[in-house]
Formats: structure tokens, C-alpha cells, sequence
């Protein structure tokens, strides 16, 4: 028969886990107290709100706890609430803990000690309905029969914890970070969820693999087209006590009473209490070593160890037979069967393990093909300084982001798809698809500018029988002489002896670029007739590159009055053409030729039966 008398002074409590004295700082609610010290205490918030997965959570609750507390069951009586001790929680969510404002959850309410709070804070990692069980220890003194201390109760409460919506993923970490990525890649993961308890992990790759290991080896991913999910079912396991034999006790411990005089033919009445969860066995009476099989005493997640009593309830009505404490000791967790012995006792605690908690997180992405390399090309990729030319890559701006660099260096807002050069370069481009935010580089092209001769090359009369060019820009460019347009075989000097009448040109090229070069003015030498030069020379165009108006400037010793300039594109097709009236001597006139698409050109002067080109370049 059970002798033991329950004292029930569960008066309160919010949640409780493991004290982490990362929750410090719970405010008591003076309010609350105010509100209950008369009404018999109890607690100020009657659940906590609901949390979020993976998402900061915290909340104070206060408590109020009187002096004393009239009782009428199981008797009638006043019972002096002298020591409350918070010992612990079960089923509380992981990541969740807390911590009592007075930094030790125990109080001492008839001494004063009559108002508690608790904060409760942390990142929940999975959501769910958590049935929690709050552990209390009570001392208190029943009027009529003395102290009773190490009353056990408990309290049961729930905590919601709603799906996370922020996208967040808490159980494990991948690299490279992301969830696009491009070509075949290697993924690293990661499972963050550790314990002294112990922890199962369960991953499906999506790539046909699979792994139990916390940190698995990397995976590799081809480019399909659906996308992958990795997931991860992680377990967490709880220590539980499920069976306690006591082998042999000191017989002195527990006899000599009213109930067992002796240890011959009376044997005592056995209660183990686990004192740190609260939880004790049922009693097993007149018998000195009893077992408890098929026990359910679940250890909160992170205890490493277990506090416990062993006593011989012996306690009558008015306390003329006291209790006996048989044993009261500590014992390690671990799985199997501890031996624990102390003097005449020995007892053995076996333990299992139970899944308490299971997490799922899920990591969906994609794996894109690669971009293929951009391809960069340019028309002409030597030019004249002062003029310019044409990179362009087979990529568009619409469907791509485009940066230029020239020899490594980024351009400034260079982001078409084409970029003009207006000296040395050496030119690439990367390009991200908007879409699946791969990335790919181009081919480099290489421009290179080469220095011009001066725009007029001048003549002068250098003597009797010779002239000269003035201006020559020295090494590095070769003089090249005309009479009547025919070149002058070796005259490849600045002074040159005429030959006669007629109409002498200099020509001046730069020696590694041809292209850059300069004829002058005709200079004509009569003896008894003008000759009359229907050459045009000196073509220049500015500016260029140009929107499609610029500046035509020649000049000329033709007595016509009119001339025709036309624009051919590089395939030879005439996209412009006008007439021009001149004057002979130097000309300068305006075109307006702005309906030309960007792009190089060919502009052709003709007058009077010759014809200049000069390229041209439109960029709007």
C-alpha cells in the first residue's frame, strides 16, 4: 500500500528548457503580481504566442508564488511554500532555451521570494505542436505534520512553432551558396544540427546518392532540365531510463522502523525518483531488491547527468515513522547499463534511446548549361590615330549583361554589345545570362593605332630647280614623289630636283601602316602654259567617328563648279550620295547624312573625273 503522502503545489509556469544564460534579462511583471498574490499566485501569461521556424523568438513570462496555500485534499491544511526549485522541461522545441531572472530558478517564497519570470528565447529549428512538461521540486512544511521536501510535480503546456515563410533553411549549409548555378558543379553540404545526444542523419542527394554522415562528400551535378533537391532528415534522439534494479542496500539504512523493526521477514517499501526530471517509479512494497521494468523516463535533450534518490517510504499520517533516504547519488547517461555503487548499495540504471524530434529541410536548384564563349570581331583592326574602329561580340544587350575590358581593365558603363576603340587595345567581354546568371568570357581583340602624317603635307620651293616637303614628321614614314601623277622612281627624300614642267605631288605614308597617310596641294611648275590641276587633295573628315553630320574639307585647282560626294557601306552598296558645290582652292562644307545606320563607310569625292576616298565612321 502507498503511505506516501502527495503534496500538490503545481501553482504555475510557462516553458521551460536547459538554462542558457544566453536568455538573460526576463523582466517580472509587477502588474501581474498585483493581480494574483491575493488570489492564491499562479501564472501571469496563460501560453506563450506562437513562434516561427528559423526565426528569432523571445518571450518573458512572470509568476507569482504566496507565502502559503490552504489545502483540503488529500487533508485539510496550510502548506508553507519554503523552497520552489524549476528543475526542467520536456519536449521543448530545439534551439529553444531559457533563463530565470534571478539566474538560479529556485525560490524561497515564505522568505519573501514571491514574484519569478522566466525568458524564453532562441531560434526554433522545425515547426510543430510541442506538448512540453515543466518540472518542478517543492520543500514545503503541512501544518500538522512537518517538512516534506523533494516533492515532485509537473506541468504541461503547448508551444506552437507556425512553417517557416522567409525561405530559411536551418539544418544544414551548402557551397557554392545559391540555388542557380551553371555546367557541371560539385556541392558541398553541411549538417548543422549537433548534440551530446545522439543524431541521425538521413540525406537523398537528388542525384541518385545518398549518405548517413554528417558532413557527406561533395556531389556532383550535371546541367538538366528540372531542377534538383537535396534533402535532409535529421533525428534527434533522447536518453530514457527504462528499467532500475536494486541489487543489494545496507539494511541499516532502512530498518529499525516502525514498519521494519529489523531485516528479518520485513523488507522495505522502495521509491526511486528521478530528481532531476521530477519523475519517480511507482512503489514496489516488502521487498528489499525490486525492479522496475518497462519505464518511460525521458531525459531532456543535453543532460549528461542524472541526480537520484532511493527512498524507503515509511511515513504514516502524523510523521511518527519519517521516510527513509536510502541512497542519493548521480549517475552518467549513456546507452546500456550503469552500474552504480556505493557502500551496501547497488543498483543498476539501463538506459535507451527514443527519436524526440525530426527536422526535413529541402534545397531545390538548378543546374543551367554553360554559356559558350563570346566571340569578338572587328572590320578593320588598324586604323589611323584620330579615327577609330568597331569591336563587336555575337552576344546581345537585351537577353545578356555585358562588361567590356580592355587589357584587363573594366570600361566604365561599356555594356553593349559593342564597344569602338580608338587606339592600342586588346579587348574582351563577359557576359551573364539574365536568366540563368551563367557567365562566360569572350576571345580577345587586339586593335592598334597607328600615328598619321600632318593633315596638309606642304610643298615649298626649295631653289632654283628643286622643292621640298616642310613638314615632313621624320622616322618612321617614307616621302613618296609624283609629276603628273605618275611617281617619280628613287625620289623618296624631303628635297626633290624637278624635272620640268608639270604637277609635282608628295605623298607621305607612316612606313609601318600605309594607310596613314597625307598627299599635298599640287604644286605646279609652267614654263610658257598654266597647267591646270583637276586633282582634288588633302580629303579630311571631322568628326569621325560622327552621328552622321560632319565636315567635308579638300582642296582643289579645278575650275569645276560641282562635285560628287557618295557613302558606300563595306560591301559596296551606296547608302548616300550628293552633289556639292565648290569653289577651287580650299573647301570646306557641312553633310548632313544622319540616316545612316552606325557602322564604317567609304566616302568618295569625285571631281572633275578623280576621285578621293576617305573611311568613315557613324556612331549615333
Amino acid at each position: 500500500m502507498t503511505k506516501k503522502i502527495i503534496i500538490l503545489c503545481a501553482l504555475f509556469l510557462g516553458i521551460l528548457s536547459q538554462s542558457n544564460a544566453q536568455c538573460t534579462g526576463a523582466i517580472v511583471d509587477s502588474v501581474c503580481f498585483a493581480s494574483l498574490i491575493g488570489a492564491g499566485g499562479g501564472i501571469c501569461k496563460d501560453s506563450l504566442p506562437n513562434g516561427m521556424a528559423n526565426n528569432y523568438y523571445s518571450e518573458d513570462v512572470s509568476f507569482v508564488m504566496p507565502p502559503s496555500v490552504n489545502i483540503t485534499t488529500p487533508i485539510t491544511a496550510t502548506v508553507t511554500l519554503r523552497r520552489i526549485n524549476i528543475t526542467g522541461v520536456g519536449g521543448m522545441p530545439l534551439g529553444i532555451d531559457y533563463a530565470c531572472n534571478n539566474g538560479t530558478c529556485i525560490y524561497l517564497p515564505s522568505s519573501g521570494q514571491q514574484l519569478g519570470a522566466m525568458r524564453f528565447c532562441g531560434t526554433p529549428l522545425t515547426a510543430g505542436l510541442y506538448t512540453l512538461t515543466v518540472y518542478i521540486s517543492a520543500d514545503v512544511t503541512v501544518s500538522g505534520i512537518g517538512d516534506r521536501n523533494g516533492e515532485a510535480q509537473t506541468y504541461t503546456t503547448r508551444l506552437r512553432i507556425l512553417p517557416d515563410t522567409s525561405g530559411g533553411n536551418a539544418t544544414f549549409t551548402h557551397t557554392p551558396a545559391g540555388n542557380k548555378y551553371c555546367d557541371t558543379t560539385d556541392i558541398t553540404y553541411n549538417a548543422t544540427i549537433t548534440s551530446s545526444n545522439p543524431v541521425k542523419y538521413n540525406w537523398t542527394f537528388g542525384n541518385g546518392n545518398t549518405s548517413t554522415l554528417q558532413n557527406p562528400p561533395a556531389q556532383t551535378y550535371t546541367p538538366s532540365g528540372t531542377d534538383y533537391q537535396a534533402i535532409l532528415n535529421t533525428t534527434l534522439y533522447s536518453y530514457r531510463i527504462t528499467r532500475v534494479r536494486v541489487l543489494a542496500t545496507d539494511g541499516s539504512l532502512w530498518s529499525g522502523d516502525v514498519g521494519e523493526p529489523t531485516t528479518f521477514l520485513t523488507y522495505p517499501d522502495f521509491v526511486f525518483a528521478n530528481t532531476t526530471t521530477g519523475r519517480a517509479t511507482p512503489e514496489i512494497g516488502n521487498n528489499r531488491t525490486p525492479d522496475w521494468t518497462g519505464l518511460r523516463d525521458t531525459i531532456p535533450v543535453g543532460t549528461d547527468s542524472i541526480s537520484f534518490t532511493l527512498t524507503d517510504i515509511d511515513g504514516s499520517l502524523f510523521g511518527l515513522d519519517p521516510n527513509d533516504l536510502v541512497e542519493a547519488g548521480k549517475f552518467g547517461v549513456t546507452l546500456g547499463t550503469v552500474n552504480y555503487i556505493r557502500g551496501g548499495n547497488s543498483l543498476q540504471i539501463t538506459m535507451d534511446t527514443v527519436p524526440t524530434q525530426i527536422f526535413r529541410d529541402t534545397f531545390t536548384f538548378t543546374v543551367n548549361p554553360a554559356l559558350t564563349s563570346g566571340i569578338t570581331s572587328t572590320l578593320i583592326d588598324s586604323f589611323c590615330f584620330g579615327d577609330s574602329t568597331i569591336v563587336s561580340v555575337n552576344y546581345n544587350a537585351t537577353d545578356y549583361t555585358l562588361q567590356w575590358y580592355n587589357d584587363s581593365t573594366e570600361i566604365p558603363l561599356a555594356n553593349d554589345s559593342f564597344i569602338i576603340s580608338y587606339g592600342n587595345g586588346n579587348y574582351y567581354v563577359t557576359i551573364q545570362n539574365n536568366t540563368t546568371l551563367c557567365t562566360a568570357s569572350s576571345n580577345i581583340t587586339s586593335t592598334y593605332g597607328f600615328t598619321a602624317p600632318p593633315a596638309i603635307v606642304n610643298i615649298v620651293n626649295a631653289g632654283p630647280g628643286q622643292i621640298a616637303n616642310s613638314n615632313f614628321p621624320g622616322a618612321g614614314f617614307t616621302i613618296e614623289w609624283f609629276k603628273d601623277g605618275v611617281l617619280i622612281p628613287g625620289a623618296s627624300g624631303v628635297l626633290l630636283t624637278t624635272t620640268g614642267d608639270g604637277v609635282y605631288t608628295c605623298h607621305v605614308f607612316n612606313t609601318a601602316f600605309p594607310n596613314c597617310d597625307g598627299t599635298s596641294g599640287n604644286f605646279v611648275i609652267t614654263g610658257i602654259n598654266d597647267i591646270d590641276n583637276t586633282l582634288a587633295t588633302n580629303l579630311n573628315i571631322y568628326p569621325n567617328p560622327s552621328n552622321g553630320k560632319f565636315t567635308l574639307s579638300f582642296e582643289t585647282l579645278s575650275n569645276d563648279k560641282e562635285a560628287t560626294l557618295s557613302i558606300n557601306d563595306v560591301t559596296g552598296r551606296e547608302v548616300y550620295a550628293t552633289n556639292l558645290k565648290i569653289s577651287k582652292g580650299a573647301n570646306q562644307l557641312e553633310i548632313n547624312a544622319n540616316n545612316i545606320a552606325n557602322g564604317l563607310y567609304i566616302a568618295k569625292l569625285k571631281v572633275s573625273g578623280s576621285t578621293i576616298e576617305k573611311r568613315l565612321f557613324i556612331n549615333k
